[in-house]
This record gives structure tokens, sequence and C-alpha cells, in this order.
């Protein structure tokens, strides 16, 4: 076959598999329909400029493109930009489908309103002083209509930072210094809102009939007595149904015998830390527990069930229990190492409070790859070592460190070997 043949064929097989790669992978619109949408948006948005702020003017539209991973580029209905309102540029989000605007907002006040409105339909709002929340925002969730050959469905939602124009207006209206200084910041803080402000984001949260849904993140540490498992995925379903809020995470931690002074205590024994998570639509349960072992400690996780919401119904999963009773530790040429029934994993921590023979030397944690996976299911070497140290924690107890000084997570594949 001659070279100039070899070359066309060549360039014909590249342009089919590009045109193929493309129309899989790029844009599913075209430039004028995204050019239409843009128009259409600064024309809803300066419409709703004239009527709310009179003399301000839109600066910019830009269609928002969605684009799937590794997949195409799909166009949305939501166009975002900024405008002059005669004294300063700010940012703006339109959703064409129902014609609603979005302003930057003061998202700090929404979250500490949100708290008490949540506690109340967690049922701890008795006992709010007691809960502590940490890590804790909220987000609105207005979501996007994406159009692909005529259909759409929901995907992205409006900016996280962004709050209904009407809202920002009332806002405005009702304290208009802290609204001039929160649009000033660079970097958002928290502000002094008036009463009547916060009384208006109170009455916006507690209707939501008539607001978007809320997104909650965070977690929450709440007291001893409560019984985490009440909040099963069917709980946090209906607050999704009545209330429009969507724990897209949201942890509930208990710290059993936190107070206590001893943590080698007979009282400090058991569960120390307990926890239920909400990730989206499945929530998992979980506890940390302390008890004896030789003459030794040790601290272990365990994951007692999870629960799962699929098409509507709740499977419940027995995960394991992580019996004490089971493991064992053995006396190797080397050091010791641990087994455990069943040839089932668990993992653990050890402390310490000096008195243990443990304490006598420092070790090298051998892990060997081939336990409980079988011979030749491992790459490399079979054995992977890493030296350890004794380290003093905050609460008194001595426990094995790795060297960046975090405490050593064992299973029935370590060894201790003695490095002295």
């Amino acid at each position: 076959m001659n070279k100039k043949l070899i070359i066309f064929i060549t360039m014909i097989f590249s342009v089919i598999i590009l045109s193929g790669f493309s129309s899989c992978h790029g844009p599913q619109y075209e430039e004028t329909e995204k050019t239409e949408m843009e128009e259409k948006g600064r024309e809803v948005m300066q419409a709703w400029l004239d009527e709310h702020i009179p003399g301000a003017g839109v600066l910019s539209a830009e269609a928002y493109i969605e684009r799937y991973p590794s997949g195409p580029y799909y166009l949305t209905d939501i166009v975002d930009g900024s405008f002059n309102d005669g004294e300063m540029e700010r940012k703006y989000e339109v959703k064409l489908g129902n014609g609603k605007v979005f302003l930057e907002g003061d998202m700090y006040l929404l979250a500490e309103q949100v708290k008490p409105y949540l506690l109340e339909h967690l049922k701890l709002s008795e006992k709010s002083s007691e809960c502590v929340f940490t890590g804790f925002n909220v987000s609105l969730q207005e979501e996007a209509d994406l159009f692909r050959k005529g259909k759409a469905y929901s995907e992205k939602s409006v900016d996280i930072g962004m709050l209904p124009g009407e809202l920002v207006l009332a806002l405005t209206e009702a304290d208009p210094d802290s609204m001039k200084e929160f649009l000033k910041q660079k970097e958002k803080t928290a502000i002094s809102w008036n009463q009547e402000a916060c009384d208006l984001m109170e009455d916006f949260i507690r209707h939501p009939e008539n607001r978007p849904e809320m997104h909650v993140n965070g977690d929450i540490n709440i007291p001893e007595d409560i019984n985490l498992q009440k909040y099963d995925m069917a709980f946090f379903d209906d607050l999704n149904v009545k209330e429009g809020l969507y724990f897209r995470y949201l942890s509930l931690c208990q710290h059993p015998g936190k107070k206590q002074k001893d943590i080698f205590s007979a009282e400090s024994m058991g569960p120390y830390y307990i926890e239920v998570r909400c990730s989206g639509r499945s929530t998992e349960y979980e506890r940390y527990v302390r008890k004896p072992f030789e003459d030794f400690f040790i601290e272990y996780e365990e994951e007692y069930y999870r629960e799962e919401s699929r098409n509507g119904t709740i499977a419940v999963k027995e995960q394991y229990s992580n019996d004490v009773e089971q493991l064992t530790m053995n006396r190797t040429e080397n050091g010791y190492s641990f087994s455990f029934m069943d040839n089932d994993w668990f993992i653990f921590t050890i402390l310490t409070d000096g008195s243990s023979k443990l304490y006598e030397h420092e070790y090298t944690d051998r892990f060997d790859q081939a336990a409980n996976i079988g011979s030749g299911s491992y790459g490399g070497n079979r054995y992977i070592d890493h030296e350890l140290h004794w380290k003093k924690r905050d609460d008194g107890a001595l426990t094995l460190a790795n060297s960046d000084g975090i405490a050593a997570w064992f299973n029935n594949a370590d060894e201790l070997v003695i490095r002295d």
C-alpha cells in the first residue's frame, strides 16, 4: 500500500473517531442557544432590577454550563453575572425556568438562624444550651434544569452564597448599614444584624413552602441521654419532606464519660464516643469503645448498623460487632501478634498508664499483607515495617504512635516486633 493511501485512510479514521468523541463529549447545545439564553437572562434580570432597584443596570450575563465527569457539556437554565446598583458592582443569578433571582447574601446569618430551628426539629430544643455546633453551614438548593435534546432534569443548584433577591432587599431595608457592611467586606465575617433583620430571616426559614430547600452540613455535639438510634433515615427523610431540610452531611456526636478525670477508671470503660451520620440518603451509626485487654487497654471502632433509603424503603444491615472477647494476643519469636476469631478484622489502638509489660519496649509494626487475603493476592514484599514510639496523650494515656505522632491502629495482620 503506497504512502499517500495510508495517510488518507489515517486521516479519514481520525475524523470519524474525533467526530464520535466530540458528539459524546463536546457541547450538547448550539452556540446560538447559549447566546439566546444569555440574552433572555439579561432581560429577566434587568426587568427585575427595574422593578426592585430602579437605576441599576446589568453588566454581564453568562449561561451556566454543566459538564458530567469525563462527559459532555450541557446548557442549564441558570444565568449568572453582575450588575451595578448605582454604587457598586454586585453578583446575581437568575433561574429562567421560574424567573427567580438570587443575590449575594449573608450565609452566616442564615446558618445562625437555622440552628434553633434545626434543634427544635431534632427534638433537642429543650437542651439547646448543651448542644455545640462545629463546621456548620447551610446553603440553598434551587435546582437548575439541565437541557438535553429537549428533556430537562435537575442537576446544578444556584451558588451556595446566594439568597433570594427579595429577601436580600428586605434585609437591606430592615438594616441598611449591616447590608452595606456585608457587601463591602472582602472576606465575609460575622455581622451584627438588628432584630428586625433577624426576624425576617427566621420567618424565611420557618416557611419551607415559600423558600428553596436548605442543605445542612456540620457536626453537633448533643447530650449523652439522647438515644441516637431514633435518628434513622426515615426521620431525616421526614424532615426533608415537611421542613425542606436536606442533610447533605450531618454528624450527631456524643462523648459519654468525657468528664471522667481518670480514663482508666471503671466509669470510663465502654463507649466513649458515639455518632450517627446522615450523608445524603443514608445513615450510619458507629461508636468508639474503650475496654481493658491483657494488662493494657484498647480503643476500637464499632459500627453497629447502617441504614439506607432505597426507592423509598429502609434496608437495615448488620455490619460487625467487634466483640473484644474474640481478640487474643500471642507471644511470637520477635514480639507480639494478634488474632481474631473466624479470621475477621478487629481494628484498635493500644493505651496504657505505664504499668503494662508492653511499655518496657519500643516496637516496629510489621504488617502481614497475606493475612486474611490469602497468599499471592498482594504485591511486592509480604511484610511492611514502620517504627512506632510511645506518646503521651492530652488525657495522660500512653499510646503507641506513628512517626507523625498519630496513634497507630492495629489489627490481626500486625505484629509488634521488639526493637530494643
